[in-house]
């Protein structure tokens, strides 16, 4: 006797994978602030040097984007690499726009590409391995 299986409809499937890159990113902006505090503690109450602040950012913001696309990529039925670079992307996007909230304008130097490239690759990467941890 054959099985009649539901699937979700196209639209049902798009509204849970833009859920899951919200929660995602939620989930990558908590982890940023925790890293984030524990860090301003560190300096605060060691003599640790401040040149480490940059890889600290940098560390912070790969895990973070990684974080997301893991999320967003569970979620997802297929091409987790696609929804977790979505979810990178949302990621330094918000950033960008904090930065622009600022009034710090946006320029096109070393630091925005490095960003952009680290938030959709580790976006992709987290979504990689996002999608195969559910199986």
């Amino acid at each position: 006797m054959a099985r009649n299986y539901r699937t979700k409809s196209a639209p049902a499937e798009q509204a849970s994978n833009i859920v899951a890159i919200l929660k995602g990113i939620i989930w990558s902006y908590v982890w940023t602030a925790v890293i984030f505090i524990l860090a301003a503690l560190l300096f605060t109450y060691t003599s640790f040097d401040m040149k480490h602040i940059p890889m600290i950012a940098m560390m912070t913001t790969l895990t973070s984007v990684f974080i997301a696309g893991f999320i967003t990529a569970r979620a997802a039925a297929s091409k987790g690499w696609i929804w977790g670079m979505a979810a990178g992307g949302a990621y330094a996007l918000i950033l960008c726009l904090l930065k622009v909230m600022t009034k710090d304008p946006i320029t096109l130097n070393r630091q925005m590409w490095t960003l952009w490239l680290m938030a959709l690759g580790g976006g992709a990467l987290g979504g990689m391995l996002g999608i195969n941890s559910k199986r």
